[in-house]
């Protein structure tokens, strides 16, 4: 956001994500996401302001990733991935004096190449902190991109949030130049 532009404070959310996740895991992982963003925008107090909330779930197979516990949680979920697609659902809610103004779902698709062990546990030593706060256990943005063969979608739903729809929305209720 900062990149386009945008004025914004950054506030933490008063959300227990964990549990949520817990209840709502019966929907798709896209659904998913946009709850998420949902209860992190309606948890924080501005007046007048615009609140932004973003989530983003992992989606490989039939199951939901979420940030690792443990750096051997973290590798064991890059193995998995391991020379296989997956999807990262990224989600952004707008709210506004306590009404939901916006919301969108993005959905990029990625496909690991296939990593030997040697590199898999030098990139996990690398980049410990990616791996324990990250959904996939990588930030594309970084060196995650060198793990990598192909990806289809927008490089803002990889890095978190679906930025141009959230700037089109911004732009219609010209809250930012056209």
């Amino acid at each position: 956001m900062k990149s386009a532009g945008l004025a914004f404070e950054v506030k933490k959310p008063r959300v227990d994500e964990k549990a949520h996740q817990q209840r709502l895991a019966h929907l798709a992982p896209s659904a998913l996401a946009t709850e998420l963003a949902k209860l992190k925008a309606f948890s924080i107090r501005a007046d007048e302001a615009y609140i932004i909330g973003s989530d983003q779930t992992l989606e490989f197979e039939t199951q939901v990733f979420h940030k690792a516990k443990s750096l051997a949680e973290a590798i064991s979920n890059l193995r998995r991935l391991n020379g296989k697609t997956h999807k990262l659902h990224s989600a952004v809610v707008v709210v506004k004096d306590g009404t939901e103004q916006f919301k969108h779902i993005s959905t990029a698709t990625m496909k690991m190449r296939l990593l030997d062990e040697a590199f898999l546990q030098s990139y996990a030593k690398r980049e410990e902190e990616a791996l324990l706060n990250s959904v996939g256990g990588y930030y594309f943005e970084g060196a995650g991109e060198n793990l990598f063969e192909s990806v289809t979608g927008d490089i803002n739903t990889i890095m978190g949030m679906p930025l141009l729809p959230l700037l089109a929305f911004f732009r219609e209720k010209a809250i930012i130049p056209v």
